[in-house]
């Protein structure tokens, strides 16, 4: 296993985690996002060959039992069995967008199974959000992320169709000067 393969790993996994008060950093995560694009096809072997299988093995009774349990809607439970599956796919969209290889991220992520793809879409706006001083890690969203998450609001999964929507309207594009 090389150093990059352990870095996605110990990001996914929250492995190095920092707290300050009540707030904790994934420094894997933090470390992550600041990679160029040879990290991409690292990342999408780990999502093919370790997340995708674990979502496969999900079921929608076990969230709604969950919810049951928790007395919650079940739209608030997550059954997603990786801590920081976000921070990964939030690295893969600002590293693939500062890298100009958006086209290659959207068609992986059109690949994906409903569960992975569905986590995408609600993941990209986080980390492309616009901070007082700027986007957050630097990166402001495009007008193709734009449309690749307008695409999925006519989806024939609900799944996928609730995240899209959701996403587009948290979505803070760069405004035309």
């Amino acid at each position: 296993m090389n150093q990059l393969d352990k870095l996605v790993l110990d990001t996914l996994h929250a492995r190095r985690c920092k707290r300050q008060g009540c707030f904790v950093t994934n420094e894997a995560g933090i470390e992550l996002l600041k990679c160029d694009q040879s990290a991409l096809p690292v990342i999408e072997s780990i999502l093919c060959e370790v997340v995708e299988p674990e979502l496969k093995n999900l079921t929608d009774q076990q969230a709604i039992d969950l919810a049951k349990q928790l007395k919650v809607d079940v739209e608030y439970v997550s059954i997603i069995p990786f801590h920081s599956l976000d921070y990964v796919l939030g690295a893969y969209f600002v590293i693939g967008i500062k890298s100009a290889q958006e086209a290659r991220i959207y068609q992986f992520l059109n690949q994906c199974g409903d569960r992975l793809l569905a986590k995408a879409l609600a993941t990209s706006p986080v980390f492309l959000t616009k901070m007082e001083s700027g986007y957050n890690f630097g990166v402001a969203p495009t007008q193709s992320l734009a449309a690749f998450i307008e695409q999925h609001c006519s989806s024939d999964s609900e799944r996928i169709r609730k995240a899209a929507t959701r996403a587009l309207r948290f979505l803070d594009m760069p405004t035309e000067k």
